[in-house]
């Protein structure tokens, strides 16, 4: 059965070679890049790598002006940003 450690093991290879994102592409294209990343782990159906595991590893990879990632969107009326969806959302908040 796999574990959380299992998916780490998966992703971190393909989160080592992408650049962490400080604005250098727009968030969509580099949102696409990291649900591709964390949908690598999929098929290892570990329970533990849920919406917020998920988001966390999206939160990991900001840098400059985009970090760090506050607990709440303040461009959401204060969502909490704890799903892949609401760091875009945020992402996109950023720019302006």
């Amino acid at each position: 059965m796999a574990a959380i450690q299992d998916v780490m093991q998966t992703i971190s290879p393909r989160l080592a070679i992408l650049p962490d994102y400080d604005g250098q592409e727009p968030p969509h294209t580099y949102y696409a890049k990291l649900r591709a990343i964390n949908e690598t782990a999929r098929p290892l159906g570990v329970a533990a790598f849920n919406d917020a595991e998920r988001a966390n590893v999206m939160k990991s990879k900001m840098t400059g002006r985009f970090f760090p990632v506050p607990a709440q969107n303040p461009y959401n009326a204060n969502a909490n940003i704890v799903t892949e969806a609401e760091v875009y959302n945020w992402m996109q908040g950023s720019l302006h």
